[in-house]
């Protein structure tokens, strides 16, 4: 079992193109039940905001998983998998999880510690709940990665008179 991260955030991709990949709970959670129905794939998250969209998984075989992820975004998103590949970020085991706590601290944000990232994280663990696709290694990897994000916000200033985009 791996760890696999596939996704684009304000970095790596256009406006017009991160407003395709945005999803609402409810597509969030149709897009989750078709990844889980792959046989690479055991476990998923999707996170998704105005800045970025994660699909977090936990899969047998990370290349054939991962050619399933893209090809089930490049559909919901209607944007063409040659269009979509390059702005696309991939990250795997200990980098993938590395890269979901400085997401959950707001190290990852437009605006350095901004507050909402913390909801929205927890926001798609309750989402993958629902949908019945998260497992006990993505639940205990973001419950983690909140209490380390609470504990940044507690311990330091990063938030102090932060605004969100």
């Amino acid at each position: 079992m791996q760890l696999i991260l596939i996704g684009v955030n304000y970095k790596s991709a256009p406006l017009h193109a991160r407003e395709q990949l945005s999803f609402h709970s409810r597509e969030a959670q149709a897009i989750l039940r078709e990844l889980h129905q792959q046989e690479h794939v055991t476990e998923t998250v999707l996170l998704s905001t105005c800045n970025r969209t994660e699909i977090y998984a936990i899969v047998h075989d990370t290349l054939k998983a991962r050619e399933g992820i893209v090809n089930v975004l490049a559909y919901h998103s209607q944007l063409p998998v040659h269009v979509l590949e390059p702005l696309l970020y991939t990250f795997y085991n200990k980098f993938a999880a590395t890269h979901l706590f400085e997401v959950a601290a707001g190290l990852d944000s437009m605006v350095l510690g901004e507050n909402e990232i913390l909801r929205q994280v927890k926001s798609a663990q309750d989402i993958a709940k629902q949908a019945s696709t998260s497992g006990p290694v993505l639940n205990q990897l973001l419950r983690y990665a909140i209490m380390a994000g609470k504990r940044v916000r507690t311990e330091t200033d990063i938030n102090k008179g932060c605004a969100s985009i």
